[in-house]
């Protein structure tokens, strides 16, 4: 394949614990393969995402108790994001395919894509740092309370989320795309503004094609559709297991295995 071009799949509403083996499972077999990758999903049912090296005690003081909801720990780092009606990314590539930027700056080129999505929706979407008001909480434990400078922020809110891990020149990135209102989530629930609030309903499979479109033209790049492989499938299947459901990795991020694609 050519590093002109990215696989691009588009996954069926999945629970927390399988969109992160499966996102986990990409992420290993590009350290093998070295074929870039974009992927759309869904989350049913929706689920609290804490990230790599939260403290599951600090969250429960803000936001979640066993009565409340599951949870599932990412591979990334970042804050804790509620994750319902809205379409999540995954990107695995190298430093190469950007140009070798830095991490900041690859920050920003692979958010690119959903700001121009944004912004081709007639929404007034701008990177953090471009907004006067660009303060984040103070040891925010919330994806909300926090402004990175290349976040994305509509009318002054910060909208979605974004988080990336790498290893040597690999890089992988996963973010956010919230598409319903969450006016009837109960409080805990609601924070943060999508789509629908800004503009009405908008459908997933036009979201999906649109934020598509947003990719090749930032990225400078092709899509090739494709489904995951036999052996992603695999991998995947076996990191939901000993990995994504245990408690030994969503409570105490700890891995008690090291994973490798076939």
């Amino acid at each position: 394949m050519s590093n002109k071009s990215f696989r691009f799949i588009v996954s069926s509403p999945l629970s927390g614990d399988y969109n992160m083996a499966i996102d986990e499972a990409l992420y290993l077999t590009f350290l093998k393969k070295r074929e870039p990758v974009i992927r759309f999903y869904f989350w049913s049912p929706s689920v609290l995402s804490v990230g790599r090296f939260q403290k599951i005690s600090d969250i429960n003081k803000v936001f979640l108790s066993k009565e409340e909801g599951s949870f599932v720990r990412r591979l990334t780092g970042g804050n804790a994001l509620y994750h319902h009606e809205e379409i999540s990314y995954s990107i695995v590539c190298s430093q190469e395919h950007l140009g070798n930027l830095s991490v900041i700056d690859s920050y920003k080129k692979l958010t690119s894509f959903v700001l121009d999505f944004y912004n081709s929706l007639n929404l007034n979407a701008k990177w953090a740092c471009e907004c006067e008001d660009n303060r984040s909480s103070k040891n925010p434990i919330l994806c909300y309370q926090g402004k990175e400078k290349y976040d994305i922020v509509i009318d002054g809110q910060k909208v979605g989320g974004n988080a990336q891990k790498r290893s040597h020149d690999v890089i992988f990135q996963h973010g956010s795309i919230p598409i319903k209102s969450r006016k009837n989530l109960s409080k805990l629930y609601e924070s943060g503004k999508s789509i629908q609030d800004w503009i009405g309903d908008i459908s997933y499979e036009n979201t999906v094609k649109g934020l598509a479109s947003s990719f090749t033209k930032e990225m400078k790049t092709e899509l090739n559709f494709c489904e995951p492989t036999k052996d992603e499938i695999k991998l995947s299947s076996l990191l939901r297991e000993k990995k994504y459901l245990s408690e030994s990795w969503n409570c105490d991020g700890i891995e008690k295995e090291t994973y490798l694609a076939s």
